[in-house]
């Protein structure tokens, strides 16, 4: 299936889910050589913060399981932040990260090879592959945990990705989500959407010569909605909801659920 550029009308590519995954994934291809410093910078050095946080709560859920090679899966793992984090974790386990766009898994790749003292394979036990988050090549309950940095919002219909995630979850599996949400109050969500709209333009003109390189951001979190209504969703799968850490008054939220022993 040809990629589809950003260039292609975003709304109509957004509702779509039969092509919302190659034009997202078609942004992140254009994206991959600076997504590092475009998170670090567009956040003001929060998302580093952020990812902290979900570090700490991956290593409180690997001392509780008391698995000694649990399986880990980080999905849209981007440039492999959270499991690059995860494999530091649980060096004996098995972390798989999995994402759409080839480039930003060679990225991944990459860092995990540098992190590893020079190699020239990545760690052992650690795995980036292609896959989307609605056709996961996971055995059923095959993961201890499922993290997702910036990713379920992106996922082509959000009842497809869960349905998988529950699916491929072993029981008493943990789900930790980072992602932008709506937020709740109306002032603070028109200027929340704002200052996305308006510094990923500026961004994508300077960085890619494309100012509707980061359009989709905005335009995504309007479709994905607000966390309650996320929350209702894992709900609906029969997650236990564990934790809910609320940063930028709601515009981004931390998520860790389990499913059920």
């Amino acid at each position: 299936m040809p990629r589809v550029t950003p260039q292609a009308r975003p709304d109509e590519l957004l509702d779509d889910p039969a092509r919302r995954d190659a034009y997202v994934a078609g942004i992140f291809d254009l994206i991959a050589p600076r997504y590092d410093r475009f998170t670090r910078w567009f956040s003001y050095g929060m998302d580093a913060a952020w990812k902290r946080e979900i570090r700490g709560v991956i290593a409180s859920e690997l001392r509780a399981a008391g698995a000694p090679d649990p399986v880990v899966v980080d999905l849209a793992t981007g440039t492999g932040d959270l499991a690059l984090g995860a494999h530091q974790l649980a060096p004996r386990g098995i972390v798989v990260g999995l994402d759409v766009s080839m480039p930003m898994l060679a990225r991944a790749a990459r860092r995990a090879r540098q992190e590893s003292a020079g190699s020239a394979h990545e760690p052992s036990g650690l795995h980036f592959a292609g896959a989307d988050m609605m056709r996961l090549p996971l055995r059923d309950g095959s993961a201890r945990l499922v993290t997702a940095g910036y990713g379920v919002r992106n996922a082509p219909r959000l009842d497809g990705a869960l349905d998988e995630i529950v699916r491929v979850l072993a029981p008493g599996g943990t789900l930790v989500t980072l992602d932008f949400f709506l937020p709740a109050n109306p002032v603070w969500r028109r200027l929340f959407l704002g200052y996305l709209a308006v510094a990923g333009w500026i961004y994508g003109a300077l960085w890619h010569g494309r100012p509707d390189a980061y359009v989709y951001i905005p335009r995504s979190i309007r479709r994905f909605g607000t966390a309650a209504a996320y929350e209702r969703a894992l709900r609906e799968r029969g997650l236990r909801m564990l934790e809910s850490r609320s940063r930028l008054f709601g515009g981004v939220m931390i998520h860790v659920a389990r499913k059920p022993a």
